[in-house]
């Protein structure tokens, strides 16, 4: 029984010491970040954006291997609101997808907010589309009080997507490399 413990021990040590080992690897070592960030406001409220140091070895090599792959992009405007918790108005999430057909030799780019898909050859350019929001549209607009203040804040968040036939539990490793982007802040007066 003693014995049983001490190995059921050692085995817990060992997964939360190789747990604590790849943590940095999993959060620390990608430094991707938004920026190039544009608003504007006529008839919609009007976002472009791109995302910098999104890819690496390990994430594109994944996209290469056919692994469906993940921008989740979420956009929040604020009411800033002086002493008091500022008032949420708006929050919008959509997806840019990647997924690659090793026989053709091309990338499919499906952008959620705009309900298209395209069809690319070139990795670069796939990566572009990926990274990339242009004036995407942020619907419904909030109703803006002239003379306020607001905070609009986007991040991007990179998943693969769910593999089939239970896959995702036998490519463990494709976690290691999600990753989060900080809240990048815009603040503007209406």
């Amino acid at each position: 029984m003693v014995k049983k413990i001490i190995k059921i021990s050692v085995f817990i040590f060992a997964v939360l010491s190789m747990t604590h080992a790849l943590e940095p690897l999993a959060h620390g070592a990608h430094k991707a970040s938004i920026g190039e960030v544009v608003v504007v406001r006529d008839s919609a409220l009007k976002l472009s954006f791109v995302v910098r140091d999104a890819m690496n070895n390990d994430i594109e090599e994944a996209i290469k291997n056919s692994i469906p792959t993940s921008f989740t992009f979420t956009v929040k405007v604020n009411r800033k609101r002086g002493l008091w918790r500022d008032k949420n108005i708006g929050k919008w999430k959509f997806n840019h997808t990647v997924s690659y057909d090793s026989l053709k030799d091309e990338y499919e780019v499906y952008h959620e907010e705009t309900g298209k898909r395209r069809i690319v050859k070139d990795f670069n350019q796939m990566v572009d589309l990926m990274v990339t929001g242009k004036v995407v549209s942020l619907t419904p607009m909030p109703r803006f009080k002239d003379g306020d203040k607001y905070i609009l804040k986007i991040k991007a968040k990179l998943d693969t997507v769910k593999l089939p036939f239970h896959l995702d539990h036998i490519l463990l490793f494709v976690k290691l490399w999600d990753f989060e982007t900080p809240w990048y802040t815009y603040e503007f007066t209406s």
